[in-house]
């Protein structure tokens, strides 16, 4: 059945907000299997729309909040979930949502969204860096953009490098652009990112060195990506280069280095040896 006969309505979808409606149930029922979501879990679902994605997780966890900013999908969105007594819906911008306001507790609590592409790098970097943070995020994005988060060597960048600091990021499927109402003009892909810390994310323990020196070095490295690293940095961070260079020889970097041929915990040794450095401003830097 369509939504213009289940509803009665067509949905006004903005394209300013990048609303594409993911309506391939099969692709809507691997989602939710791979988010591996128990009753005892918390969903929060960013961009519900007309409530496709949300039917789905109200089977499955004990708890939905689902936001959706758009006041023409909020009525559409109410009806559809009206027979979950676990659905909470917001009409809010998820760029202002509070965690702590819902007494989310980090085990328990999730991310499972198909986010507007406009504002991919946003909501991950407000879940990443806001607390309490949830133990892992399943969001369906842009192909690109999904790629470019779980890069490696030597095709490092500033947003792979600022979700890999706080997380554990991997491609889980692909998603054609035929999966979409309207057609998006680009293909999809189903990304999870497992805290640090968190069962499967590959690590233990969370970053040494703060995020506001470690991202102040990251800026200054790929401020001008022909450049080698050690330049960059001499002129971004304001320190002597052959200081910068003595930091290379202990992190065992060449000196021929640029940055997006470093890891993360080759960037990692480099702040440590570069340290104390000078803090950042503005926050986390999320995109190139």
């Amino acid at each position: 059945m369509s939504l213009i006969q289940y509803f009665g309505m067509t949905p006004k979808l903005k394209r300013h907000r990048g609303q594409h409606l993911l309506t391939d149930r099969n692709v809507l029922k691997k989602i939710v299997e791979r988010a591996n979501i128990k009753p005892t879990d918390t969903v929060v679902e960013i961009g519900a729309g007309t409530g496709n994605l949300t039917e789905y997780l109200a089977r499955k966890a004990g708890r939905v909040i689902a936001i959706e900013i758009d006041k023409d999908l909020v009525p559409i969105l109410t009806k559809r979930c009206s027979s979950y007594e676990t659905v909470e819906i917001l009409q809010d911008d998820a760029r202002a949502f509070n965690p702590e306001t819902y007494n989310l507790h980090p085990e328990t609590y999730l991310v499972v969204a198909n986010i507007p592409y406009n504002i991919t790098s946003i909501i991950i970097r407000k879940f990443l860096e806001q607390g309490p943070q949830p133990s892992r995020m399943v969001l369906l994005i842009q192909k690109e953009v999904a790629e470019r988060i779980c890069a490696r060597p030597p095709h490092m960048n500033i947003l792979a490098l600022s979700v890999q600091y706080f997380a554990h990021p991997k491609v889980l499927f692909d998603v054609s652009r035929n999966s979409f109402v309207p057609r998006p003009n680009v293909d999809s892909a189903v990304i999870e990112i497992v805290l640090h810390g968190k069962k499967g994310s590959g690590t233990n323990s969370l970053r040494e060195i703060e995020p506001d020196p470690f991202f102040r070095l990251v800026t200054a490295g790929f401020a001008q990506k022909r450049k080698l690293l050690a330049s960059n940095l001499a002129q971004g961070l304001g320190i002597p280069r052959e200081k910068i260079l003595d930091a290379f020889v202990a992190a065992r970097i060449p000196a021929s280095a640029r940055a997006q041929e470093l890891s993360l915990d080759e960037w990692h040794a480099l702040a440590s040896s570069l340290s104390p450095l000078p803090n950042a401003s503005g926050g986390y830097i999320m995109k190139e």
